[in-house]
This record gives C-alpha cells, sequence and structure tokens, in this order.
C-alpha cells in the first residue's frame, strides 16, 4: 500500500513537470506567432509609407482636378424645382403701420364743491405756493411748438421673389499626365481610384447641362410672372399708402390745428389780460385760480367778476365748513396711527387760521402771476354753504373778506407767516373765532345786475302765425328776441336780460353765457326795420360791445344787410341775423312766424300821413 502511494505520488510529480513543459512550449509558440504578426505589420506599413512616397513623388507629375459643386448643384436643383412648380403668387398688401394722435389740449377749467375731511396737516399745504406758477404754464402753452408726433406713414414692401438662372457652364474634372515623365503602369497602380472619380465626374457633368438649360427656361418664365404680379402688388401699396396718408395728413391736420387754436386762444387771452379787457381778465383768473394746487379738503369753485376802469378783480370762492365738520388729526398709538377730534383748545387754535390761509395763498397766487399789473386792487370774499340747524336749509354765508393790493402780498412768505395775524394786520374780515357760522359782510359784492335791465315780457306765446314781424310794435319785438335767445342759449346756462326801452340807445338785450372758455357778456340789439341795414348800425353795435367789456354782439333784424354792413362785421366781434335767419332760428324753436317788408313799408307810410 505504501509502495502504491509512493508511484502515485511519482506519476503526479511527472505530470506535473510535462504540463510545465509544454506550458511553457505554448508561451514560446504564442510570442513567435506575436513576433511574426508585428513583423508582418512592420512590413506592411513600411509598403504602405513607400507607396505613398512613392505616389507623391508621382503626384509632382499628374494633374488631377475634382471640381466639387455638382452635389451642391443638384441640391439647389431640387430645391428650386419644388418653389416654382406651383407658380408665382402676388403679396400681400397691407396698409401702412401708424398711430392716429388726438391732440390733448390743456385741461379745462373744473370746478369741484365736493371735499373730503381737513387734517390739521393740511394747514402746511395751504400755506405752499405753488412749484410752478401759471405764468410758466402759460408761457409754455402760448410759446408751444405744434409739431405732429408721428412720422408720415411708408408702405413696408417686400421684395419680388426671382431666383436666378444656373450657369451651364459646369466646371470639368481634369486627370492629365505625361507618357513620357510618367507609365502607364504607374498611373493604373497608383491613381486608378482618382481616374475613375474624374471620368464619373465628367459623365454627371454631360447629363446636368441640358437638365439646367430646361431649368433655365422654367426659371425665366416664373420669374416674368412674378414681376408682372409683382408690379400688381406695388400699385396696391401705392393705393393702400396713398389712403393711409389722407389719414395721416387729415389727423396731423387736425393735431396742428387743434395745437394752435390752444396756442392762440391763450396769446389772445394774455394780450387781452395785458389790455385790462374784462372778458379776458376773467378768464385769465379762471384758470389761475383752477391751477392753485389745494388740499382736497378745499372747494375748488369761485366766482370772478372785474372792473377794468378801476382795475380791481373781485374773486368770491368757496370754503370749507370748518365749523359743522371740523378738522381732525392723526395720533400715534401702540396699534398704529389713528384720527382722533380735536379738543377744544386746538380746535380754537386751528380753526381761526384756516380760512385766512386760504385767502392769503389765493392773493398771493393771483398778484404772483399778475406780472402785467393789471390788477391794482383784488377783493376776495370766501363763503361757505351749510345746512342751517335752526331752519334745516342750506344756506350761503360769507366767513372772511380780504381787499389788497399787490405791494402787500407779495412780500408775506407763506412758509412762515401765521395766518389769522397776517390775515388781520392786512384789514380782512373774518367770523371769529368760528367757534359757530358767523356771516360777515364782503368789502365788495360780485354783482352781474344792472340798473337797465327789466324783467321780460312774454312775447312768442301770444303771437299767431299771421303776426308780421316787420310790423309790429317794437319794445315787443325786442321782448321776442330777448325770449328767443333765453331759449337758444338755456343749454348753455346762460341769463338773457332786456334792458329797458329806449328805442336804439344801443343794447336791446345781453346775454351771460357762463362758459369759461367761449362765454362771457354778449351784446343783442334788434333792429325792426322794412329798410336795409347799413354799415353805421354795425359800427355803433362794435362801439357798444367794446364799451359794455362784451366778448360779442348779436344784431338782428327783421330785413336784410347791405354789402358793406357783412365786410365790417367779418373782421368784428359781430354776429349778423338777417329776417330769413331770424325766421329760421324761431322755426327751430317751434314758433312760425311771417316778415312782409312791402306791408311794413306800407303801413310805416300809412301812420306816417296820419301823424301829418
Amino acid at each position: 500500500m505504501q509502495a502504491l502511494i509512493i508511484i502515485a505520488v511519482i506519476a503526479i510529480g511527472v505530470l506535473w513537470v510535462i504540463a510545465k513543459i509544454f506550458e511553457g512550449l505554448s508561451d514560446v509558440a504564442s510570442q513567435m506567432a506575436r513576433d511574426s504578426e508585428r513583423n508582418r505589420d512592420l512590413k506592411a506599413k513600411e509598403i504602405q509609407s513607400q507607396r505613398r512616397a512613392k505616389k507623391n513623388q508621382l503626384a509632382t507629375l499628374i494633374n488631377i482636378y475634382l471640381p466639387q459643386e455638382l452635389p451642391k448643384i443638384k441640391s439647389e436643383i431640387a430645391q428650386i424645382r419644388g418653389d416654382i412648380e406651383a407658380g408665382p403668387s402676388k403679396p400681400e398688401a397691407s396698409e401702412p403701420y401708424w398711430t392716429a394722435r388726438e391732440y390733448i389740449p390743456y385741461e379745462d377749467i373744473r370746478k369741484r364743491t365736493t371735499t373730503r375731511k381737513i387734517w390739521v396737516s393740511d394747514i402746511d399745504d395751504i400755506l405752499t405756493p405753488n412749484k410752478t406758477p401759471w405764468i410758466k404754464v402759460e408761457e409754455e402753452l402760448v410759446s408751444s411748438r405744434c409739431k405732429y408726433p408721428e412720422n408720415a406713414p411708408r408702405a413696408s414692401q417686400v421684395q419680388c421673389k426671382k431666383y436666378p438662372l444656373f450657369k451651364t457652364q459646369l466646371k470639368e474634372a481634369v486627370f492629365e499626365y505625361d507618357t513620357k515623365e510618367i507609365s502607364e503602369d504607374d498611373v493604373r497602380n497608383y491613381f486608378s481610384d482618382e481616374r475613375i472619380a474624374v471620368e464619373k465626374y465628367n459623365r454627371e457633368r454631360l447629363e446636368l447641362v441640358p437638365i439646367l438649360e430646361r431649368l433655365n427656361e422654367e426659371i425665366s418664365a416664373y420669374n416674368a410672372q412674378a414681376e408682372v404680379l409683382y408690379e400688381e402688388y406695388l400699385r396696391d401699396c401705392s393705393k393702400l399708402e396713398k389712403k393711409t396718408l389722407a389719414k395721416f395728413e387729415q389727423a396731423s391736420e387736425n393735431y396742428l390745428n387743434e395745437c394752435k387754436k390752444q396756442k392762440t386762444f391763450f396769446k389772445k387771452n394774455l394780450e387781452g389780460y395785458k389790455n385790462a379787457e374784462k372778458n379776458a381778465v376773467t378768464r385769465r383768473l379762471d384758470y389761475v385760480l383752477n391751477d392753485i394746487t389745494l388740499p382736497n379738503c378745499i372747494p375748488h369753485t369761485w366766482d370772478v367778476d372785474f372792473n377794468p376802469e378801476e382795475g380791481i378783480a373781485l374773486v368770491e370762492i368757496g370754503l370749507p365748513d370748518v365749523v359743522h365738520q371740523p378738522p381732525v388729526k392723526e395720533v400715534e398709538l401702540k396699534s398704529g396711527f389713528v384720527e382722533k377730534p380735536l379738543n377744544q383748545a386746538e380746535k380754537k387754535e386751528v380753526i381761526p387760521n384756516i380760512h385766512p390761509a386760504i385767502l392769503l395763498r389765493v392773493a398771493y397766487e393771483v398778484f404772483r402771476n399778475d406780472t402785467a399789473g393789471t390788477i391794482k386792487l383784488l377783493v376776495l370774499n370766501g363763503w361757505i354753504k351749510f345746512d342751517d340747524p335752526s331752519t334745516g336749509v342750506n344756506t350761503k354765508a360769507y366767513t372772511a373778506s380780504l381787499m389788497v393790493e399787490k405791494s402787500q402780498i407779495e412780500n408775506i412768505n407763506l412758509r412762515k407767516v401765521e395766518p389769522l395775524i397776517a390775515f388781520m394786520n392786512l384789514k380782512g374780515k373774518s367770523a371769529g373765532k368760528l367757534v359757530e357760522v358767523i356771516p360777515v359782510t364782503p368789502v365788495m359784492s360780485l354783482d352781474r345786475k344792472d340798473k337797465r335791465f327789466v324783467a321780460t315780457s312774454e312775447v312768442l306765446n301770444k303771437l299767431g302765425s299771421e303776426t308780421n314781424l316787420a310790423s309790429m310794435d317794437w319794445k315787443d319785438f325786442e321782448s321776442l328776441i330777448a325770449e328767443l335767445f333765453e331759449k337758444e342759449f338755456a343749454k348753455e346756462g346762460a341769463e338773457v336780460k332786456v334792458t329797458q326801452a329806449s328805442r336804439d340807445r344801443g343794447v336791446d338785450a345781453v346775454i351771460f353765457d357762463p362758459d369759461p372758455i367761449r362765454g362771457g357778456k354778449i351784446i343783442v340789439q334788434a333792429k325792426r326795420y322794412a329798410h336795409t341795414v347799413d354799415v353805421s348800425a354795425v359800427r355803433d353795435l362794435c362801439a357798444v360791445v367794446k364799451k359794455e367789456g362784451a366778448i360779442k354782439g348779436i344784431l338782428v333784424t327783421t330785413s336784410t344787410f347791405g354789402g358793406d354792413a357783412y365786410q365790417f362785421a367779418n373782421n368784428e366781434p359781430v354776429a349778423l341775423l338777417n329776417g330769413a335767419e331770424l325766421l329760421g332760428l324761431l322755426k327751430k324753436h317751434g314758433y312760425t312766424f311771417r316778415i312782409s317788408l312791402d306791408e311794413a313799408k306800407k303801413l310805416n307810410l300809412a301812420n306816417l300821413k296820419q301823424k301829418k
């Protein structure tokens, strides 16, 4: 048993040695195979290197040129064929884009009676002058350069889409050599691929030339049709551009007209103000007062009058009701700011200063803008409206009044002044401590009354359609005209006053038009004539208009006006209303009468003979 084990061990050892021998032989064989393969690779690379070197050497003896344009041309042919297959289309003309701009005029005068509650801090704002006085705003309005803010629109045109023709002279591929310098074998061995590529390119080139010629014919036809359609498109664009330009020019004209109109209005009004013309002064004062920046707790309402002979301006201005709606204060608590009413001591300190502060500020702004020295004396009457506790009736009461000259105001420093002390120093009248409403008597009142005015007689509804206006009583005719204008101006809220009968003394009726821009005093004169009204009557009315400080005169007659009368009135603030126009205006308000001048002449002649 022991011998068998020994033999087995020896056998295993022998087998292991044999395995190792074979393993070593296998490694040697693998190494030899790798060495052989590496040698073959090196040999192949050496051969390739020698071939490249030989080819490079031979390349100097052969001329090869292979263009690369055919693939690109083929791609372009396919693209263009797809584009032109459906034929050209006319571009769609569009209206040039632009933005219409409307002229934004200076904000018109806006009055307001509604207010909010008054805070103690508002007093400082009341005494803070405008950063920009009205005279500077007015200067910009008068010197404004009227220019439309948009450029004239121009049509944005697309280009005519046309395709360029292809060149049919395509480049030829070249494969040239001199057999004296290079053998055919070397060309075949080293440049066979290049020769095949050149021959293939030239075959394709020859096949492509007729294709390009046919395509060029199609492109030419396409382009010709495209040009026709494009000309139509340009005509459409031109029409739309002209249409748009007409709209633009109209918008521009409207803009410039409105701008120039406003510019002229403020320029003429300023000139009238400097010349102390009543309507110009009151209108400009309206703008000055409208421009004053006061807290919203103060009513924005007033009335103005002016005496041109004395240079006295009178302003009646609305004030806040500080008695029934006393000021409040803001108090900071831990929870934040809260509103608190004033105690009695605070009321006595704060309330009496409010109305004087407002009047001082208004006086300051009025004279600040009166660089022309038109206003010699300014009268301010402040009023409030409140529900009278004793009657429940809404009542108007004057609570402050002040008369000052410019020299008294221009040196006052509003930011540091004590309003009530300064007001009383200027001899202003106020309602004391204002713990209750105590009316004061204004130092001067706004009065539109005229001793010449009388009540209007009702005439229109008493007359029949057979009435001949040319032969009716002259007093009734003047009343008829006044009634007619009352109806004509009713929508504007105008007042129409008839003067005492004094037969042709210049003013038969007066219209007070409240419009702040075009309104004012209008003088009406009625001529119940059977003969033509000559120019002297128009001249007389113009003189009355100027004397009365009116903005306009209206001369109404039952007859007609001479040519010289119309010519003279054309350059004056006078409107002429002849008999036919008078009947038309009466018909507008539902009244039908007649005018027979011949009948009136006969009646006048008969009356004259009877008197003799």
